[in-house]
């Protein structure tokens, strides 16, 4: 989509950074980039690079236990649901911590540039409530999502167990309030011939 937009518009990219280089505006290709850090992402990936590194079994074990310590930190955030879910305190799941920054970064270009055109893509499902944020306040914004696997199936492969059926229910109508929300919405043509009844309201 950038590639191809970028030949008669200004596009911004805010992403999930997944190296060591920060971008903060700056420009690569033609594209302006923002990357969202998460410590502890940084973290997990540090420890699991550690103990690839390795050749002694214990050091291996180590860092490979480390890795693990900090996973299971994120995924707290995947299995405890508040009272409120709209709270956005620990629900969706364990990347909601970028739907607050990639927020914040969203004001913040929109100071500086005054977005017209936002799309937002569902990895993670945060950037889409974002979005929404975005949109509610800013109603002269077109909106545009694009969708590959629907949220509302995520926990069908995920390990969750508590709340499972009420985080489902959650998760769909949330979903849905996202594609009521948004100007036009792009999906994948699997999730158009299996999830229609997510969107089927809104098409």
């Amino acid at each position: 989509f950038a590639e191809i937009l970028k030949e008669k518009f200004q596009v911004s990219i805010i992403f999930i950074q997944s190296g060591d280089e920060t971008y903060n505006g700056s420009v690569k290709q033609g594209l302006k980039l923002y990357s969202i850090f998460s410590p502890r992402l940084w973290l997990e990936r540090t420890f699991e690079k550690c103990a690839s590194q390795r050749t002694a079994p214990c050091s291996i074990r180590l860092f490979q236990f480390a890795t693990n310590i900090v996973k299971f930190s994120g995924r707290l955030g995947a299995w405890f649901l508040p009272v409120r879910p709209k709270s956005y305190w620990l629900w969706p799941d364990n990347l909601i911590w970028y739907y607050s920054k990639a927020y914040k970064q969203l004001e913040k270009n929109n100071s500086l540039e005054n977005i017209d055109t936002l799309l937002t893509i569902n990895s993670p499902f945060p950037a889409h409530l974002a979005g929404r944020k975005f949109k509610k306040k800013y109603p002269h914004v077109r909106w545009l999502t694009f969708t590959i696997d629907p949220f509302a199936r995520a926990s069908d492969f995920s390990k969750q167990w508590l709340f499972r059926s009420l985080k489902a229910r959650v998760d769909t109508a949330e979903e849905k309030g996202v594609f009521k929300t948004a100007d036009l919405n792009f999906v994948s043509e699997e999730v158009y011939e299996t999830d229609t009844e997510i969107f089927s309201e809104v098409i």
